[in-house]
């Protein structure tokens, strides 16, 4: 684990990296399916991933890959009208459990650079850096380090820079040069000073699953 070193601060000097995983459902099977560098591998022929599940009794889009997005679908479009423009499609239950152990893992992944992780909502980090960054060579760098070894992992991620936990919006700025889109709950955050084993049987993921979970990352 990187070390840190933290001092009293002014209040509003806090630094927070947020991280979004806008994909973490499609890109989740993607991995398993075709491995890490599953963005560099030849299997284009695929038809589009998305998920579904029964929200106001209809079966809706919950989750879209990027290829599902180009074909300009939707989330909460119903999935027979999603059929209906595109036949092919593949169609994935939504699980939000596996979601919120992958998340889990990669807060796991994120505690090399800080031992501050907090789960927001259902597909974002926040890391406390405060008093961290500058070991390892500046916030940006920091920023620019994270977003990209976890791209080389197979997963879509967006970066911003802020103050306060949650900060997401169109003006921020990402690591990739593009910007926000991503919405957070504050109401969702989950403290996450530290991940282990011991909190992941809490919620029923064995050691066998953490492991295979957090394989690679």
């Amino acid at each position: 684990m990187t070390a840190c070193f933290r001092f009293p601060l002014a209040h509003g000097q806090r630094r927070i990296l947020t991280l979004v995983f806008p994909r973490l459902s499609t890109d989740r099977i993607a991995r398993r399916r075709w491995g890490m560098d599953w963005r560099s591998s030849r299997h284009h022929d695929h038809p589009p991933i998305v998920f579904a599940g029964r929200h106001a009794d209809r079966m809706c889009l919950t989750a879209l890959d990027a290829a599902a997005e180009r074909l300009n679908l939707k989330l909460g479009q119903g999935v027979s009208e999603a059929r209906a423009i595109f036949p092919e499609l593949d169609v994935m239950d939504e699980d939000d459990d596996a979601d919120a152990a992958l998340l889990m893992a990669l807060s796991d992944w994120c505690d090399r650079y800080t031992p501050l992780v907090t789960l927001e909502g259902r597909n974002g980090l926040s890391l406390d850096i405060t008093g961290c960054a500058d070991y390892g060579g500046g916030e940006q760098v920091l920023l620019g380090n994270a977003s990209r070894r976890l791209r080389q992992m197979g997963f879509d991620v967006k970066g911003t820079l802020a103050s306060l936990p949650g900060v997401w919006s169109d003006s921020a700025s990402a690591a990739d040069g593009t910007c926000g889109g991503a919405l957070f709950r504050s109401s969702d955050i989950r403290a996450f000073p530290e991940i282990s084993q011991r909190h992941s049987s809490r919620l029923g993921i064995t050691a066998s699953d953490h492991g295979s979970l957090i394989r690679g990352l």
